[in-house]
């Protein structure tokens, strides 16, 4: 719309929003104003959602006036489908993986969606799953596929009988898959609305559907907010039997496969810092999750280090000098800096100062020219340069004529002696 001169605006009547809470709540803010610039005042906006916004800030950007509000379910006793069936299992985190394999084994002719937090976590339960072999197929669908890829998976999986998406909030929204049995969440969502966004990919059209939600027992005061928003759920026991362990297979895969090693590391802390970040702490609370239990069903011998640093306070930490020697920390023990010196101070005092580069050596030498290196001038700095310099005399020239440049005679090549046997 800014670099199209033939675009034009003025005669559009309408401007119709399709998620339009997602749209006003995300980082969409100045790319939403910019198109509405170029729109005129005098149209018709149409906002539509299952979880629909209602804030007064939001609607005033769009310059909406006169709003009004409609509620297509507005008197129907559940938020959710009727045609929906919605269950909820605790899972200890150790456990799901396994809760999840067994459900694919004994549900073979099933088509259906698995969300999960994180890309790190998709890109690793496929992988893994994948080597298993369960006997259905196995598609993955995240952020950071390119789009031809993600239009690719998606339309295997509209064609597709039984499959298995594995996926992240990217198909929460907007997307019609036909006919799928079951939406499973791994993981908890992290709102009442993401869950209704999430089941709403099943039951869609009247049809029947299943919806499954694996929580943690410290997950477990989740079902008191879904059933104040009307979205019914039952708990239900999983049989002992239907569930196996792939602790060992994943171990065993994770230790042949440095890449698969590497995602398991990413997956674990990728989840870890996605509990840490939520802002509902009344459901999710990391000091309650197995950690040791979690890294090792991931098939990981240690526990993955996770850095809890906001990154609006990185930089100041990063920036922030050492403390000093006397200092200590919370817990009693020394720092391991004692010598009370900057990071710059330190790189400096290095024995392998010669391989820093040029603008580091100034930076010490305050701009003197102690540790520059005797170099000849840079001439980069002039915009035109002499190629050759040619010496005349202003009284050789004739008056009203300039003086014309010729090339230098071609010299003769030095006589070359006699060679001597």
């Amino acid at each position: 719309m800014d670099q199209t001169p033939s675009f034009r605006s003025e005669n559009i009547q309408l401007l119709i929003l399709d998620e339009a809470d997602r749209i006003l709540d995300m980082g969409f803010q100045a790319t939403l104003d910019g198109i509405i610039q170029h729109l005129p005042r005098n149209r018709q906006t149409l906002l539509f959602s299952a979880t629909q916004t209602t804030s007064v800030r939001d609607l005033a950007r769009l310059s909406l006036q006169e709003p009004e509000y409609i509620a297509v379910h507005a008197d129907d006793p559940n938020s959710t489908p009727e045609t929906l069936q919605g269950y909820c299992i605790e899972v200890p985190l150790q456990e799901k993986l396994d809760t999840l394999y067994g459900f694919i084994k004994t549900h073979l002719r099933t088509k259906a969606l698995v969300f999960m937090s994180s890309c790190k976590q998709v890109r690793f339960v496929y992988e893994t799953f994948r080597h298993l072999h369960p006997g259905v197929t196995l598609l993955h669908l995240h952020g950071k596929q390119k789009q031809p890829l993600r239009l690719t998976i998606t339309q295997k999986f509209a064609s597709a009988n039984h499959a298995y998406l594995f996926c992240t909030d990217i198909a929460a929204r907007g997307l019609d898959f036909p006919l799928v049995d079951w939406v499973i969440q791994l993981d908890c969502p992290d709102d009442v609305d993401t869950y209704i966004h999430r089941v709403g990919r099943t039951a869609r059209f009247e049809r029947a559907g299943k919806a499954l939600l694996m929580l943690c027992p410290s997950e477990s005061a989740f079902v008191e907010k879904l059933t104040g928003r009307k979205a019914p759920i039952d708990k239900i026991v999983v049989r002992a039997g239907k569930t196996g362990s792939i602790k060992q297979k994943l171990n065993g895969m994770v230790f042949k496969d440095p890449e698969l090693k590497y995602l398991a590391q990413k997956a674990f802390s990728s989840y870890v810092r996605s509990i840490y970040l939520q802002k509902d702490k009344d459901v999710f609370s990391v000091e309650e999750l197995p950690l040791e239990e979690f890294a090792e069903a991931l098939g990981l011998p240690t526990v993955p280090h996770v850095k809890f640093v906001p990154g609006s306070k990185l930089k100041q930490l990063k920036n922030a000098p050492h403390v000093m020697e006397d200092a200590s920390d919370e817990d009693g023990g020394k720092k391991k800096n004692k010598s009370g010196k900057t990071k710059h101070e330190k790189m400096f005092e290095r024995r392998n100062q010669t391989v820093l580069s040029k603008h580091y050596e100034e930076l010490h030498s305050g701009g003197s020219t102690a540790f520059k290196i005797d170099e000849p001038a840079d001439k980069d700095d002039d915009i035109f340069t002499t190629k050759r310099k040619i010496d005349w005399d202003a009284t050789d020239i004739p008056s009203g004529k300039l003086p014309v440049l010729l090339p230098p005679p071609p010299t003769k090549p030095p006589e070359s002696s006699p060679r001597q046997y």
